[in-house]
């Protein structure tokens, strides 16, 4: 995490634009207030219960204003059909999920937030876990805020290749989907940008 941090001040982020929480002895994994795994504890679902809201903590950083969280409704989770915004990308799977609170279902102007699962996350090992226990929803129920879960697949590696697959189903951080993997235009990003498209949102250069 150190050289993350680095990474952003390499990239001219400006440091108020930081938070960086040093405090929690966490394992590797996404911190939450409520989960299966005690907080220092790194294995899958990597979803670690550490009395502390790192979804609420992304979301203020990002969102002014926020009221606080609430319950968030079962029937707000959705399952969509994700085959039909991959144009060819490789690495995803055919479903995803999508949390849509009911002030946005009911037409409201809403807010979109891109939750991205680690590797080892996705539907096909852990099912809507990470949905559903990361805690965006909560927030995303009284805010107005549309949450999207892509989701990654596994590609099994040739026993030859480590690097050749993705065994892991991880997002695509090394090129195993091909050379341009870090652009607006790589085959996974440009996926997501039309499941954002298609839930209303609008992208300029």
């Amino acid at each position: 995490m150190d050289a993350v941090r680095q990474t952003y001040a390499f990239l001219d982020i400006p440091e108020g634009q930081i938070t960086y929480e040093t405090e929690i002895e966490a394992g590797h994994g996404f911190v939450t207030e409520e989960a299966s795994l005690e907080c220092n504890i790194t294995r899958p679902d990597f979803l670690i219960d550490c009395d502390f809201d790192q979804a609420g903590d992304i979301l203020n950083q990002l969102y002014s204003g926020l009221v606080p969280p609430t319950e968030p409704r079962s029937e707000s989770l959705i399952t969509f059909d994700q085959a039909q915004y991959l144009n060819g990308a490789v690495g995803m799977d055919a479903t995803a999920f999508v949390y849509v609170p009911e002030d946005c279902a009911d037409g409201a102007l809403c807010r979109l937030h891109i939750a991205l699962h680690g590797c080892k996350q996705g539907r096909e090992r852990i099912g809507d876990a990470y949905a559903v226990l990361t805690g965006y929803n909560q927030w995303a129920e009284t805010n107005g805020i549309v949450v999207l879960y892509p989701q990654a697949l596994t590609i099994p590696a040739p026993w030859w290749n480590w690097f050749g697959g993705n065994p892991n189903g991880c997002w695509d951080w090394w090129g195993f989907a091909g050379d341009d993997y870090l652009s607006q235009d790589a085959p996974q990003i440009a996926a997501i940008a039309r499941m954002a498209d298609a839930l209303g949102a609008r992208f300029t250069d």
